[in-house]
């Protein structure tokens, strides 16, 4: 083996015309049979693609093993190059997920003051498309959990995750004493004042799952009450509605009549009632 030219190339010599190839070292030989023996570069080259052409321009080339070596070092910069870039990658990940978290538990936390709070917490925000009290199969969106409590007399405002599309809102409580005085579901609205939210369920029609007491005078604890636009948080008032004593799963359900894109809710919670 001998008269052989290699070259360097940072494109395919043969399929990129206009590569020009950088020389890296021509051996003369001639190389006993069966050896294996290190050509060095006359000087460092760079490139991709190694080409060994017969200087001869004819004759056969045989070849048995080729390898081709890099200095250790380089080696060794490219693979702590690499781990910085993974590092970096794993610490831009971790705080990604520190900030959604972050936001999630925000964003179910309350803002409202704990002073003079009653027992208003554990409530749930469900948006459906169709009647969840009539089809058993309706899917809903979750809005909001408030995980309480609010201040007795107090309004505060819910403000969805992110907008809920939907015709109907369900708000359910974890255990018993489901009580609203006043529900507003807000939607956006170009032409009301800043911040242009609009009340859709004022007057709309409602159901629970239990109104009011066998002890109390009729309508009093009505579901529809959390929508006839009055702010007052007295029971007494016909403002407010109440679930049934002993409603273990109590729910409220209004319906918008038309499918809306549902950005928050203010709810006025009940004031001191009966001896409470």
């Amino acid at each position: 083996m001998a008269d052989l030219i290699v070259d360097i190339y940072t494109e395919h010599p043969r399929r990129v015309g206009s590569s020009v190839g950088t020389p890296c070292l021509t051996y003369t030989g001639p190389m006993a049979a069966g050896v294996t023996e290190r050509l060095d570069c006359s000087q460092p080259v760079s490139g991709r693609y190694v080409f060994i052409t017969k200087g001869s321009g004819s004759g056969i080339i045989q070849l048995c093993e080729v390898e081709v070596l890099v200095p250790f070092a380089d080696t060794i910069v490219l693979v702590l190059a690499i781990v910085i870039v993974l590092a970096h990658l794993v610490v831009l990940v971790f705080v990604l997920v520190l900030f959604f978290v972050i936001v999630i538990v925000i964003a179910y936390s309350s803002s409202w003051p704990d002073e003079a709070a009653d027992e208003f917490s554990d409530y749930t925000v469900e948006v459906f498309y169709e009647d969840p009290t009539t089809t058993t199969s309706a899917r809903g969106s979750f809005c909001y959990y408030y995980k309480g409590p609010m201040t007795l007399g107090g309004t505060g405002r819910w403000n969805c995750i992110y907008p809920v599309y939907g015709r109907y809102v369900r708000i359910i409580k974890g255990s018993q004493s489901l009580r609203l005085c006043e529900v507003q579901i807000l939607v956006p609205e170009d032409t009301v004042p800043p911040p242009y939210l609009r009340n859709v369920a004022l007057n709309k029609a409602t159901q629970a799952s239990s109104e009011g007491s066998v002890n109390n005078p009729p309508h009093l604890g009505s579901s529809d009450l959390a929508v006839d636009g009055k702010h007052l948080p007295d029971v007494a008032q016909m403002s407010c509605f109440l679930s049934e004593d002993g409603d273990m799963a109590p729910y409220w359900v209004v319906d918008l009549e038309q499918t809306y894109v549902i950005h928050a809710l203010d709810i006025t919670n009940r004031g001191m009632c009966c001896g409470k």
